[in-house]
């Protein structure tokens, strides 16, 4: 104990939020914030080491005050003692002088004398807080600095050593790969459907997604289990020496792939880099076209839809049947179209032919597309069929207003005017067939998958002279068409 009672204050480093005893204020700064007496542990700022109200007592976390409280003033004695004994050995607590010592009792002392808290003193320890936050951040952007600090290249002691920590861990990506190239090629084709199975339960109900990380973690306890399970059964291990071989092939090929993959992206962007002009504009027309296109089919089709077909595509494009109809199919599908193609030529070419006094009924298919907040209107997607076409969709015609008579020979309408066809094929009243986006699985009344919809207006027209070349002139009495059905001389 300091038998003056002055404090003997030193300047010390605190590593933990600390305030001063004298004025209730946080202690600012990274080191040395403060003085602590080195007697009885006071903490101060430096400037109040002179305004201290409390007398050193000589112990840590105790002291008297004897500057504004004279008649309460506090001595220091050992348990169970009433009166001042020295403190060696023995816990020392604090009771006031003005109270009678009472054997086996002790009282023992606040750390701080009671005082009256001010707005002053709360706007201080407001203060407090916030020097205490920007210490903090001013702390943690230190930490962040020296982390971000890499280490310098070493290739005779941290490069081989950290290849290596690299190999060694690199299981569990490769048996991941493993898994996603089981699934996806059908290796084992009853995971994979399951795998196809959940995916499609993911994009039909995406709440679901909210229990997959425990799905997740569930499919990993099981799989670890089966393998446990496989090797107590078995017996076998597979040697540390066959694990680092194959992640030392994984590594080969992941590398090989991304040199290739880096070296058709280079390929490939330079048409972006304006070498060539008109490649680069139209590439960016088509890409500010596709925006507004993504942007249809989006609100459209809904995105889980979206998601799921192509997850699906992904699935079934390494099987067996998958391959086979998109070998298949392709060349019976292009045979099929140039077959009507040139059905349709020797239709016209026979008209061409026409003698005099046949007639010709001339078919247009009016096509529409349903757009959304438009409803169903004549503008259709630049890669399809036109407003106007003919059966097939593959020839574009001018509307039934603009359609003009052949200039080869002399021709002359039959009818008055263009006639709706209404029993070409199931339609509805107004002899609308609604089909889907590709034009295909016609249905009569309109449907949440109906996109589009075409109808078949027919005129007839008579050759009323042929032309001079137009070679031998058939009776009369023959038929021909533009389009697809033929209607016998009148």
């Amino acid at each position: 104990m300091s038998s003056s009672g002055v404090h003997n204050f030193e300047a010390t480093t605190y590593n933990k939020p600390t305030y001063c005893d004298a004025c209730d204020k946080f202690l600012w700064g990274l080191v040395k914030q403060g003085a602590q007496c080195k007697n009885c542990g006071y903490n101060v700022h430096r400037k109040c080491q002179h305004i201290v109200s409390f007398a050193c007592t000589g112990t840590r976390g105790t002291y008297s005050d004897d500057h504004d409280h004279d008649d309460e003033t506090t001595d220091v004695v050992p348990y169970g003692l009433s009166g001042d004994a020295d403190a060696s050995g023995r816990t020392l607590v604090m009771r006031r002088k003005s109270e009678p010592a009472v054997p086996g009792k002790a009282i023992t002392a606040p750390r701080k004398p009671p005082t009256k808290r001010t707005q002053t003193n709360r706007d201080d320890r407001e203060m407090s807080i916030v020097q205490e936050l920007m210490t903090n951040t001013a702390v943690n952007s230190a930490a962040m600095e020296r982390a971000a600090k890499e280490p310098p290249l070493n290739l005779l002691t941290t490069t081989p050593k950290n290849f290596t920590r690299f190999v060694t861990r690199l299981g569990p990506v490769v048996n991941f790969q493993d898994d996603v190239t089981e699934v996806l090629t059908w290796q084992n084709p009853p995971k994979t459907v399951i795998v196809m199975v959940t995916y499609i339960f993911l994009c039909i109900y995406p709440t679901l997604l909210i229990v997959a990380p425990q799905m997740l973690l569930i499919y990993m306890i099981m799989r670890n289990y089966y393998q446990k399970a496989k090797k107590d059964a078995v017996g076998s291990k597979t040697s540390g020496n066959v694990q680092y071989l194959k992640n030392m092939q994984f590594i080969q090929n992941s590398m090989g792939m991304f040199c290739e993959g880096y070296e058709d992206v280079k390929k490939s962007s330079k048409v972006l880099d304006w070498s060539n002009e008109e490649e680069t504009i139209h590439v960016l027309k088509v890409a500010v076209a596709s925006m507004f296109g993504v942007i249809v089919v989006v609100r459209m089709i809904p995105f889980n839809y979206i998601m799921l077909l192509g997850g699906v595509a992904v699935f079934l494009q390494n099987t067996a049947l998958f391959r086979a109809a998109s070998t298949t199919l392709p060349p019976v599908l292009m045979k099929k179209l140039q077959s009507q193609v040139d059905s349709i030529r020797e239709a016209i070419r026979e008209a061409r032919k026409a003698g005099d006094g046949s007639f010709v009924t001339v078919t247009l298919f009016e096509n529409q597309r349903w757009w959304a907040g438009l409803g169903w209107i004549p503008h259709l997607l630049r890669s399809e069929r036109g407003p106007w076409s003919d059966e097939t969709g593959q020839i574009t015609r001018a509307a039934k207003e603009d359609f003009q008579l052949p200039q080869e020979g002399e021709w002359q309408w039959a009818d008055d005017a263009w006639r709706l066809d209404v029993g070409w094929s199931d339609v509805d009243e107004q002899g609308w067939k609604y089909t889907d986006h590709s034009w295909e699985n016609g249905k009569t009344k309109a449907a949440m998958s109906s996109l589009t919809r075409r109808r078949m207006w027919v005129r007839k027209m008579r050759l009323l002279k042929p032309a001079a070349n137009a070679g031998a002139i058939e009776p009369a009495t023959s038929t021909s068409t533009i389009g697809a059905k033929a209607i016998k001389a009148e």
